[in-house]
């Protein structure tokens, strides 16, 4: 069954295939599907948690298996997903405040990297907000001297241990 919808990024199926192999499929997978119930996800959810999962973990296992219960109802594998019936439905935490550098900081951050070759990187990444992946792609091609502008048309990630290259995640 093939639960990650087309538009999703290679890293996240990537994702997905990590959390099914190491979580769902080792507890969950030996329940036949038409048997799964609220009560066994609720307890498969519990074992998760005592082995120390973070908040976010949980989250995404909760959400993938949402996404495969879906997929069984839609292709008429179960008549109603047994998600519906989980008491503990595992939540995101949200940050309470994202930490940005101001300028004074910023600046100690760029004396200590002057001469090393992450100065640039970090640099361009502060001063542009452009992502990890996008500094890591940018290209000689990508910058126009004359009007002073940089284009980012590609970026590069890790996939299964492979380097790949990608459209950036927004298109401007």
């Amino acid at each position: 069954m093939n639960i990650a919808p087309a538009t999703r990024a290679r890293i996240t199926t990537e994702r997905y295939a990590g959390i099914l192999r190491k979580h769902i499929l080792p507890e969950l997978g030996r329940i036949e599907l038409q048997k799964l119930d609220g009560t066994a996800i609720d307890a498969f959810y519990a074992s998760r948690r005592k082995l120390g999962l973070a908040a976010l973990t949980m989250h995404n296992i909760h959400s993938l298996l949402t996404l495969i219960l879906a997929s069984a109802v839609k292709a008429k594998r179960l008549v109603r997903s047994p998600i519906a019936d989980v008491e503990t439905k595992p939540k995101a935490k949200r940050r309470d405040k994202i930490e940005v550098l101001d300028e004074a900081e910023l600046a100690d951050l760029l004396d200590s990297f002057r001469g090393h070759w992450l100065y640039m990187p970090t640099l361009l990444a502060a001063t542009t907000g452009l992502r990890r992946g996008e500094v890591l792609d940018l290209r000689w091609q990508d910058i126009d001297f004359r009007k002073g502008t940089l284009q980012v048309t590609q970026a590069v990630e890790l996939v299964a241990r492979k380097l790949s290259v990608k459209p950036p995640k927004t298109r401007c």
